[in-house]
């Protein structure tokens, strides 16, 4: 299971939508609001404006479709409470989408402050207006069945869901909470499975399954002939190639980095990592160790270092107790304690050493940030009766330890 905080801090905020990947040829350096871990779900701008073409055809076919639908006779008074409701259905919406992206906001009309703030409240107000319209109007609810029986609609409400799943437990826009209500929270509290998922954020990507499929439906109506219109094959291939090069563009993370590295608390490791054949000499001498042997590295719980460990392993194939994960099980915890800095107390880390089933010991001397600690280490281990084996160039060393 994943505590409650940690699934938190991995998920998407509202303003991570707008929030792009530095990889990003086209918006990696503008698009930077609320940059952190696993929150760069930008989906790119031309999908969102096809989508919202989709749907505003949608509703144009079917304001269409009412104008020839035989109305029943209103009264003057009948239509002002038509177009009241509608007016508050459509302005309590836009203060519920200002209340989730933005935080809402604080107005004065007539010496009056009107505050649109909370969520909640927002969206009962907005659900009552649509349904006491729905309940004066014929027309309304005939427009919201055409409208329900599409799967464009399917589409949106996915989209929103989707999207909404991946904000956690506790949706956020920028540092304030948007909502006492966080639908992945229900999931994580009452859905087996879902408190064992550490990044919600990624709930983005099937929002962006769901947003592709709008988009074809907006690139639809733009290529639809209207009336009295002969679109040539050639003009419509020209606009979809156009559009789709306006998307692979946003899209586009070329060259793609790879092989990234970075500094934690010891020195930053070599830039990249490489095939086994061309691995540093002492992964090559670890392979010719015999079976049974189980490996440790120093400096020992960097994550830096421990990542170059786990992809080294692969030149070697023995044992190592170094580890790289989000998660991590308490007996490595308990040995980065001690390992991390054994001149704190050299027997407790020797015991610890031992106790992870150690055979050899492999010491990488340029990887401590203060060569002073890498002095501290070798010594720990020779006066603990550790064995030399060999040394590399590189200022490599593998010892014995058993």
């Amino acid at each position: 299971e994943r505590p409650f905080a940690e699934v938190v801090q991995f998920s998407a905020n509202v303003w991570s939508y707008v929030t792009a990947s530095e990889s990003l040829r086209l918006w990696g350096k503008a698009l930077r609001y609320y940059p952190h871990g696993e929150g760069e779900t930008f989906l790119g701008f031309l999908p969102w404006i096809l989508a919202i073409i989709g749907v505003i055809g949608l509703v144009v076919k079917d304001l269409t479709a009412s104008r020839d639908t035989p109305a029943r006779r209103r009264t003057r008074l009948r239509r002002a409470w038509i177009v009241l409701l509608a007016l508050v259905a459509l302005t309590q919406w836009v203060a519920l989408s200002s209340a989730v992206i933005f935080g809402g906001f604080d107005v004065k009309v007539l010496g009056l402050t009107i505050s649109a703030r909370t969520p909640q409240r927002l969206l009962l107000q907005c659900v009552a207006a649509t349904l006491l319209l729905f309940a004066v109007s014929p027309q309304a609810r005939l427009a919201a069945a055409r409208l329900a029986r599409s799967p464009l609609i399917f589409f949106v409400g996915a989209t929103i869901v989707a999207a909404w799943l991946s904000l956690g437990p506790l949706p956020y826009a920028g540092d304030a909470r948007v909502s006492g209500f966080g639908l992945y929270g229900v999931l994580y509290d009452y859905v087996p499975g879902f408190n064992g998922v550490r990044v919600p954020a990624r709930y983005a990507m099937i929002a962006g399954l769901f947003l592709s499929v709008l988009a074809g439906y907006g690139m639809a109506e733009i290529l639809r002939p209207r009336h009295g219109e002969s679109r040539t094959r050639l003009r419509s291939a020209g606009i979809t190639v156009l559009l789709g090069t306006i998307i692979l563009a946003e899209g586009a993370a070329i060259p793609m980095e790879m092989n990234r590295t970075w500094a934690q608390n010891e020195a930053t490791p070599p830039a990249g990592v490489v095939p086994a054949g061309q691995a540093p000499p002492v992964y090559a001498r670890l392979a010719s160790l015999p079976v049974g042997s189980a490996i440790t590295e120093f400096p020992f719980g960097d994550a830096a270092w421990e990542i170059r460990s786990v992809y080294y392993a692969h030149a070697h194939w023995k044992p190592v107790t170094n580890g790289y994960s989000g998660s991590f099980p308490p007996a490595y915890t308990a040995r980065v304690a001690r390992l991390r800095n054994v001149a704190v107390d050299p027997e407790a880390a020797w015991r610890a050493l031992l106790d992870s089933g150690t055979t050899h010991v492999v010491l990488h001397a340029k990887a401590f940030a203060k060569p002073a600690d890498a002095i501290t280490t070798r010594a720990w281990l020779e006066s603990h009766g550790a064995q030399l084996l060999e040394s590399f160039e590189d200022m490599d060393a593998l010892y014995a330890i058993r």
